[in-house]
Protein backbone atom coordinates (compact mmCIF):
# COMPACT_ATOMS: atom_id res chain seq x y z
CA UNK A 1 0.00 0.00 0.00
CA UNK A 2 2.84 2.42 0.85
CA UNK A 3 4.49 1.71 -2.49
CA UNK A 4 1.17 2.48 -4.23
CA UNK A 5 1.17 6.03 -2.89
CA UNK A 6 4.83 6.50 -3.77
CA UNK A 7 4.18 5.43 -7.38
CA UNK A 8 1.24 7.81 -7.74
CA UNK A 9 3.30 10.66 -6.32
CA UNK A 10 6.20 9.99 -8.68
CA UNK A 11 3.87 10.01 -11.71
CA UNK A 12 2.43 13.37 -10.67
CA UNK A 13 5.80 14.99 -9.89
CA UNK A 14 7.24 17.67 -12.10
CA UNK A 15 10.88 18.60 -12.24
CA UNK A 16 11.68 21.81 -10.43
CA UNK A 17 14.49 24.15 -11.44
CA UNK A 18 17.41 24.42 -9.05
CA UNK A 19 17.07 27.37 -6.70
CA UNK A 20 20.20 29.37 -7.34
CA UNK A 21 18.86 32.89 -6.67
CA UNK A 22 19.28 33.21 -2.92
CA UNK A 23 17.36 36.50 -2.82
CA UNK A 24 14.22 34.49 -3.55
CA UNK A 25 14.71 31.97 -0.72
CA UNK A 26 12.19 32.20 2.12
CA UNK A 27 13.73 32.14 5.61
CA UNK A 28 12.44 29.71 8.20
CA UNK A 29 10.90 30.93 11.44
CA UNK A 30 13.63 32.26 13.78
CA UNK A 31 12.54 29.80 16.45
CA UNK A 32 13.16 26.79 14.18
CA UNK A 33 16.89 26.67 14.88
CA UNK A 34 16.21 26.70 18.62
CA UNK A 35 13.64 23.92 18.34
CA UNK A 36 16.02 21.78 16.31
CA UNK A 37 18.49 21.93 19.20
CA UNK A 38 16.09 20.01 21.44
CA UNK A 39 15.64 16.28 21.07
CA UNK A 40 11.97 16.47 20.08
CA UNK A 41 12.80 18.86 17.25
CA UNK A 42 15.44 16.47 15.95
CA UNK A 43 12.94 13.61 16.15
CA UNK A 44 10.42 15.45 13.95
CA UNK A 45 13.18 16.56 11.58
CA UNK A 46 14.16 12.91 11.02
CA UNK A 47 10.49 12.01 10.69
CA UNK A 48 9.99 14.72 8.06
CA UNK A 49 13.04 13.51 6.11
CA UNK A 50 11.64 9.98 5.94
CA UNK A 51 8.22 11.22 4.79
CA UNK A 52 9.64 13.48 2.08
CA UNK A 53 12.05 10.79 0.89
CA UNK A 54 9.14 8.38 0.39
CA UNK A 55 6.33 10.69 -0.69
CA UNK A 56 8.22 13.59 -2.27
CA UNK A 57 6.09 16.66 -3.02
CA UNK A 58 2.90 14.93 -1.91
CA UNK A 59 4.08 16.11 1.51
CA UNK A 60 3.66 19.88 1.46
CA UNK A 61 4.62 20.61 5.06
CA UNK A 62 5.53 19.00 8.37
CA UNK A 63 4.72 21.39 11.20
CA UNK A 64 5.74 21.05 14.84
CA UNK A 65 3.13 22.69 17.07
CA UNK A 66 1.61 22.45 20.51
CA UNK A 67 3.40 22.60 23.83
CA UNK A 68 6.91 22.27 22.39
CA UNK A 69 6.57 25.52 20.46
CA UNK A 70 5.01 27.48 23.32
CA UNK A 71 7.32 26.38 26.18
CA UNK A 72 4.39 24.75 27.97
CA UNK A 73 5.51 21.14 27.64
CA UNK A 74 5.73 18.82 30.60
CA UNK A 75 7.18 15.37 31.19
CA UNK A 76 3.92 13.85 29.89
CA UNK A 77 3.56 16.01 26.77
CA UNK A 78 3.22 14.36 23.36
CA UNK A 79 5.08 15.65 20.31
CA UNK A 80 2.36 17.25 18.19
CA UNK A 81 2.93 17.38 14.44
CA UNK A 82 0.73 18.49 11.55
CA UNK A 83 1.33 16.94 8.13
CA UNK A 84 -0.11 18.90 5.20
CA UNK A 85 -0.43 16.93 1.96
CA UNK A 86 -1.10 17.88 -1.67
CA UNK A 87 -4.71 16.88 -2.21
CA UNK A 88 -5.00 19.29 -5.14
CA UNK A 89 -2.85 17.43 -7.69
CA UNK A 90 -3.25 14.03 -6.05
CA UNK A 91 -6.83 13.23 -4.94
CA UNK A 92 -6.74 12.23 -1.27
CA UNK A 93 -9.05 9.22 -1.65
CA UNK A 94 -9.79 6.83 1.19
CA UNK A 95 -7.37 4.24 -0.22
CA UNK A 96 -4.59 6.82 -0.60
CA UNK A 97 -5.28 8.10 2.90
CA UNK A 98 -5.16 4.59 4.38
CA UNK A 99 -1.89 3.87 2.62
CA UNK A 100 -0.36 7.20 3.67
CA UNK A 101 -1.49 6.70 7.28
CA UNK A 102 0.33 3.35 7.33
CA UNK A 103 3.48 5.07 6.14
CA UNK A 104 3.13 7.79 8.76
CA UNK A 105 2.77 5.22 11.55
CA UNK A 106 5.73 3.24 10.20
CA UNK A 107 8.07 6.25 10.14
CA UNK A 108 6.90 7.48 13.53
CA UNK A 109 7.82 4.11 15.02
CA UNK A 110 11.18 4.11 13.24
CA UNK A 111 12.30 7.55 14.43
CA UNK A 112 11.25 6.87 18.01
CA UNK A 113 13.41 3.73 18.02
CA UNK A 114 16.32 5.39 16.19
CA UNK A 115 16.37 8.40 18.53
CA UNK A 116 15.50 6.37 21.65
CA UNK A 117 12.61 8.72 22.37
CA UNK A 118 9.90 7.76 24.84
CA UNK A 119 7.49 10.58 24.03
CA UNK A 120 4.74 9.52 21.59
CA UNK A 121 4.29 11.47 18.36
CA UNK A 122 0.71 12.66 17.90
CA UNK A 123 0.19 13.37 14.20
CA UNK A 124 -2.65 14.94 12.24
CA UNK A 125 -2.87 14.76 8.45
CA UNK A 126 -4.81 17.41 6.52
CA UNK A 127 -5.06 18.28 2.86
CA UNK A 128 -3.77 21.59 1.55
CA UNK A 129 -7.36 22.43 0.57
CA UNK A 130 -8.62 22.03 4.12
CA UNK A 131 -5.67 23.98 5.52
CA UNK A 132 -6.26 26.84 3.09
CA UNK A 133 -9.96 26.96 3.99
CA UNK A 134 -8.96 27.12 7.64
CA UNK A 135 -6.69 30.10 6.95
CA UNK A 136 -9.33 31.83 4.81
CA UNK A 137 -12.07 31.32 7.41
CA UNK A 138 -9.70 32.09 10.31
CA UNK A 139 -10.44 28.76 11.96
CA UNK A 140 -9.04 29.07 15.52
CA UNK A 141 -7.24 25.72 15.38
CA UNK A 142 -5.55 26.49 12.05
CA UNK A 143 -4.69 30.04 13.12
CA UNK A 144 -3.16 28.73 16.35
CA UNK A 145 -1.01 26.27 14.37
CA UNK A 146 -0.02 29.07 12.01
CA UNK A 147 0.84 31.43 14.86
CA UNK A 148 2.87 29.10 17.07
CA UNK A 149 3.72 26.22 14.71
CA UNK A 150 7.21 25.76 13.30
CA UNK A 151 7.80 24.42 9.81
CA UNK A 152 10.29 21.57 10.09
CA UNK A 153 9.72 21.07 6.37
CA UNK A 154 7.56 23.03 3.94
CA UNK A 155 7.30 23.86 0.25
CA UNK A 156 7.08 27.62 0.55
CA UNK A 157 3.59 28.57 1.75
CA UNK A 158 3.53 28.13 5.53
CA UNK A 159 6.13 30.77 6.43
CA UNK A 160 4.57 33.42 4.12
CA UNK A 161 1.13 32.69 5.61
CA UNK A 162 2.66 33.00 9.07
CA UNK A 163 4.17 36.37 8.16
CA UNK A 164 0.82 37.60 6.80
CA UNK A 165 -0.80 36.60 10.08
CA UNK A 166 1.82 38.47 12.10
CA UNK A 167 1.30 41.54 9.91
CA UNK A 168 -2.42 41.44 10.62
CA UNK A 169 -3.33 40.67 7.02
CA UNK A 170 -5.29 37.52 7.86
CA UNK A 171 -8.47 38.78 9.46
CA UNK A 172 -11.87 37.18 10.06
CA UNK A 173 -14.26 37.30 7.09
CA UNK A 174 -18.03 37.60 7.29
CA UNK A 175 -18.33 34.09 5.84
CA UNK A 176 -15.89 32.73 8.40
CA UNK A 177 -17.76 34.32 11.30
CA UNK A 178 -21.12 32.98 10.10
CA UNK A 179 -19.67 29.53 9.41
CA UNK A 180 -18.05 29.43 12.85
CA UNK A 181 -21.36 30.24 14.54
CA UNK A 182 -23.27 27.53 12.70
CA UNK A 183 -20.55 24.99 13.43
CA UNK A 184 -20.99 25.83 17.11
CA UNK A 185 -24.76 25.59 16.79
CA UNK A 186 -24.35 22.19 15.16
CA UNK A 187 -22.34 20.98 18.15
CA UNK A 188 -25.09 22.26 20.44
CA UNK A 189 -27.63 20.19 18.53
CA UNK A 190 -25.26 17.24 18.71
CA UNK A 191 -25.07 17.61 22.51
CA UNK A 192 -28.87 17.34 22.71
CA UNK A 193 -28.72 14.24 20.52
CA UNK A 194 -26.16 12.75 22.92
CA UNK A 195 -28.45 13.42 25.89
CA UNK A 196 -31.29 11.64 24.09
CA UNK A 197 -28.99 8.71 23.31
CA UNK A 198 -27.96 8.60 26.97
CA UNK A 199 -31.60 8.58 28.14
CA UNK A 200 -32.33 5.77 25.68
CA UNK A 201 -29.40 3.79 27.11
CA UNK A 202 -30.64 4.44 30.66
CA UNK A 203 -34.06 3.09 29.73
CA UNK A 204 -32.69 -0.18 28.43
CA UNK A 205 -30.23 -0.55 31.30
CA UNK A 206 -33.10 -0.20 33.77
CA UNK A 207 -35.53 -2.46 31.86
CA UNK A 208 -33.03 -5.31 31.47
CA UNK A 209 -32.04 -5.14 35.15
CA UNK A 210 -35.67 -5.12 36.36
CA UNK A 211 -36.70 -7.90 33.97
CA UNK A 212 -33.85 -10.04 35.32
CA UNK A 213 -35.34 -9.68 38.81
CA UNK A 214 -38.83 -10.56 37.51
CA UNK A 215 -37.42 -13.69 35.84
CA UNK A 216 -35.68 -14.66 39.09
CA UNK A 217 -39.16 -14.92 40.62
CA UNK A 218 -40.23 -17.33 37.85
CA UNK A 219 -42.47 -14.68 36.31
CA UNK A 220 -42.43 -13.96 32.58
CA UNK A 221 -41.49 -10.26 32.23
CA UNK A 222 -43.61 -9.56 29.15
CA UNK A 223 -43.04 -6.47 27.00
CA UNK A 224 -40.86 -3.64 28.36
CA UNK A 225 -43.86 -1.28 28.48
CA UNK A 226 -45.68 -3.78 30.75
CA UNK A 227 -42.94 -3.76 33.39
CA UNK A 228 -44.47 -1.15 35.77
CA UNK A 229 -47.85 -2.91 35.76
CA UNK A 230 -46.24 -6.31 36.39
CA UNK A 231 -44.41 -4.88 39.42
CA UNK A 232 -47.68 -3.45 40.74
CA UNK A 233 -49.59 -6.71 40.17
CA UNK A 234 -46.85 -8.87 41.68
CA UNK A 235 -46.11 -6.62 44.63
CA UNK A 236 -46.38 -9.53 47.07
CA UNK A 237 -43.85 -11.59 45.12
CA UNK A 238 -41.52 -8.74 44.16
CA UNK A 239 -40.95 -6.49 47.17
CA UNK A 240 -37.58 -5.17 46.03
CA UNK A 241 -38.79 -2.05 44.25
CA UNK A 242 -40.52 0.92 45.88
CA UNK A 243 -43.41 3.00 44.56
CA UNK A 244 -40.83 5.66 43.64
CA UNK A 245 -38.86 3.08 41.62
CA UNK A 246 -41.99 2.13 39.67
CA UNK A 247 -42.72 5.83 39.07
CA UNK A 248 -39.17 6.23 37.70
CA UNK A 249 -39.72 3.29 35.33
CA UNK A 250 -42.94 4.89 34.08
CA UNK A 251 -41.30 8.31 33.71
CA UNK A 252 -38.37 6.90 31.77
CA UNK A 253 -40.71 4.92 29.53
CA UNK A 254 -42.51 8.16 28.59
CA UNK A 255 -39.16 9.82 27.75
CA UNK A 256 -38.18 6.78 25.71
CA UNK A 257 -41.41 6.98 23.67
CA UNK A 258 -40.87 10.70 23.02
CA UNK A 259 -37.38 10.00 21.71
CA UNK A 260 -38.55 7.04 19.63
CA UNK A 261 -41.51 8.77 17.95
CA UNK A 262 -41.04 12.54 18.12
CA UNK A 263 -37.39 13.17 18.97
CA UNK A 264 -37.27 16.58 17.25
CA UNK A 265 -40.19 17.94 19.26
CA UNK A 266 -38.62 17.42 22.67
CA UNK A 267 -35.41 18.54 24.35
CA UNK A 268 -34.04 17.25 27.63
CA UNK A 269 -31.77 19.12 30.02
CA UNK A 270 -28.57 17.68 31.43
CA UNK A 271 -30.14 18.09 34.89
CA UNK A 272 -33.08 15.89 33.84
CA UNK A 273 -30.66 13.22 32.61
CA UNK A 274 -28.60 13.45 35.81
CA UNK A 275 -31.69 12.99 38.00
CA UNK A 276 -32.78 9.96 35.95
CA UNK A 277 -29.27 8.53 36.05
CA UNK A 278 -29.18 8.71 39.85
CA UNK A 279 -32.62 7.07 40.18
CA UNK A 280 -31.78 4.29 37.69
CA UNK A 281 -28.45 3.66 39.44
CA UNK A 282 -30.33 2.93 42.67
CA UNK A 283 -32.73 0.58 40.85
CA UNK A 284 -29.83 -1.31 39.27
CA UNK A 285 -28.05 -1.60 42.65
CA UNK A 286 -31.17 -3.23 44.09
CA UNK A 287 -31.48 -5.54 41.09
CA UNK A 288 -27.82 -6.53 41.36
CA UNK A 289 -28.26 -7.71 44.95
CA UNK A 290 -31.14 -9.94 43.85
CA UNK A 291 -29.20 -11.31 40.88
CA UNK A 292 -26.27 -12.09 43.20
CA UNK A 293 -28.58 -14.53 45.02
CA UNK A 294 -29.21 -16.28 41.70
CA UNK A 295 -25.47 -16.38 41.03
CA UNK A 296 -24.90 -17.97 44.43
CA UNK A 297 -27.56 -20.62 43.70
CA UNK A 298 -25.85 -21.40 40.41
CA UNK A 299 -22.43 -21.73 42.05
CA UNK A 300 -23.88 -24.10 44.66
CA UNK A 301 -25.57 -26.16 41.96
CA UNK A 302 -22.33 -26.46 39.97
CA UNK A 303 -20.41 -27.56 43.06
CA UNK A 304 -22.87 -30.39 43.63
CA UNK A 305 -22.65 -31.66 40.05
Amino acid sequence: MIEKVENIVKKKETKRPKKENLEFSVPQSPVSSEVLRIKEGIVIHKFAEKLVESYHNFVQAVILFGSFTTDKHTADSDIDVLIIVNDINIPFTSSIKSSFDLGVEKYKAEVLVETKTQRPIHSNVVGLTEFWKGVKNTDPVVINVLRSGIAIYETGFFVPFKELLLRGEIIPSEEGIINMFYVGKGFMEMSQHKIKEAIDALYWAMIKAVQAVILSKNIYPGLPKDTPQILKNMKKNITLFSEQDIATIEELFQDYKKIEKEANKFNFSAKHYEDLHNKVSEIIKKAEKEVEKTQEKLRTKLKNV
